[in-house]
């Protein structure tokens, strides 16, 4: 990269002043390449910030490490295209996270904005700045066929991304964010390193050039917030890895920006722990929790609630495959999700007059069902909550290891008029997958008799 080791100046206007100015005292605040650290020196010692640095350069990372709680530099743990610094802040959260002239610099700037939001805050905020390619001074140059990388500035001959205000937005976008204050640096024509003028075109160019909106934006200063999450999917899963694999690399396809996918390893005694760690540090949608005993499908998927932040909470089995090109597949059960109902590919009955005897299992709308299949089933976040106001611990009872946990659910649901709703999707169920490692009879005979006594 170039050479940016440039005087902080606070007095004007430029993209540095602006984004300082967007920073409270005493924040946590992540600056990503911050060069020699001439904003990071200004954090800590003008505003009293605990700063954290990445930054690719080693010697100039060093310099800046001085005014840093912690520095991670160099060609590997230091580049933002290398998974090392996300994994090694993951526990981290962040006020402010700075990109400041930095993403134009890289080859995937857009998996690096979306690792980043998940070690925001709830209320944090990331402050980018970003050179506008449709600056009229660009254009004068363009319209007299003249294109030059430069040193520096913004046709800096290291930039990889370039970017209109339109392009930006949706960029922005489609990581997971939305703009809430736009201080954009401004810089007229004859200031710029072009060294031109409007008047080296005809007067009806330049005056409509001079009209343009951003024509004179040099670089795009702007606040983001986390767009907010809308689906939470939980899943425990206890051992039997090639199953986990499978899953995980069928729903790492879902929008990332507005899926969270939470893990709950129930002991799992394979290679499963490990696999999942390496795979958090590849998809900071994911979340694992890892409980030290195995508690049981129920409680698990209790604890994967408890730390859900999508507006729509789906339970989901590990031992699932979805059909190729779905990978929206998942929009089908929101959108016939409302304020009252359970959303699930299948149901069943049993019968409460002959001891609950299991009838069938269908994913036929019009067949009569007393109960919604747990492998997959999703809900509103206010209505398992009206499940979790009156049982025990979460949406699931916790009376049951396995087995009939889905059936009490239900039960629990019709008897608060809560709706069921069935719905086709892409997605094969293999089942059983998890139990089978398990004494089987016994755990079904042990929670079938929890259930009589509960429902009887």
């Amino acid at each position: 990269m170039p050479n940016y080791d440039f005087v902080l100046d606070m007095k004007t206007d430029n993209s540095n002043s602006l984004i300082l100015r967007n920073i409270k005292p005493n924040s946590v605040v992540l600056e990503m390449g911050p060069a020699h650290g001439r904003m990071t020196k200004y954090l800590k010692e003008q505003l009293n910030c605990e700063v954290y640095i990445v930054e690719k350069d080693e010697e100039a990372g060093k310099v800046a490490a001085q005014y840093a709680t912690d520095a991670i530099i160099g060609e590997e743990q230091g580049d933002l295209e290398k998974p090392w610094w996300s994994a090694n802040l993951i526990d981290q959260k962040f006020d402010y996270i700075i990109f400041a002239d930095v993403l134009e610099h890289l080859h995937d700037p857009k998996t690096v904005l979306e690792n980043a939001k998940f070690l925001l805050k709830d209320t944090g905020s990331v402050l980018i700045s970003i050179p506008n390619i449709a600056h009229n001074a660009v254009l004068i140059d363009l319209l007299q066929n003249k294109f030059e990388y430069r040193e520096t500035g913004i046709l800096d001959k290291t930039h990889l991304k370039f970017f209109t205000h339109n392009s930006l937005k949706t960029f922005v976008a489609s990581a997971g964010f939305t703009v809430v204050q736009e201080c954009n640096a401004i810089n007229v024509v004859s200031n710029t390193e072009f060294e031109n003028s409007y008047m080296q075109l005809p007067t009806h160019i330049g005056e409509y050039l001079m009209e343009r909106p951003y024509g004179e934006v040099y670089q795009f200063v702007w606040e983001l917030k986390r767009s907010d999450i809308q689906l939470t999917i939980v899943t425990p899963v206890f051992n039997k890895w090639n199953f986990t694999k499978s899953y995980l690399n069928d729903l790492l396809k879902l929008d990332r920006s507005k899926t969270e996918i939470i893990i709950v390893n129930n002991a799992s005694t394979d290679e499963t722990a490990a696999n999942l760690a390496e795979y958090t540090s590849r998809a900071h949608n994911l979340k694992v929790i890892n409980n030290e005993v195995n508690l049981g499908f129920g409680k698990a998927c209790n604890i994967g609630y408890q730390a859900a932040q999508g507006k729509f909470v789906m339970f989901l089995n590990n031992d699932i495959r979805v059909k190729d090109k779905m990978d929206s597949w998942t929009d089908i059960i929101l959108k016939q999700c409302d304020d009252n109902n359970l959303v699930s590919p299948t149901g069943g009955k049993v019968d409460p007059n002959n001891d609950f005897q299991f009838l069938y299992e269908t994913n036929d709308p019009n067949k009569e069902i007393n109960y919604l299949s747990g492998w997959c089933i999703a809900a509103q976040k206010n209505v398992w909550d009206k499940l979790i106001a009156t049982d025990e611990g979460g949406p699931f009872s916790e009376q049951y290891f396995c087995y009939f946990e889905d059936t009490h659910l239900s039960f629990l649901a019709k008897k608060l008029n809560i709706n069921f709703q069935l719905v086709e999707i892409p997605v094969v169920h293999f089942g059983k997958v998890s139990s089978k490692q398990l004494n089987t009879f016994t755990l079904y005979k042990e929670s079938k008799t929890i259930f009589s006594k509960n429902w009887k």
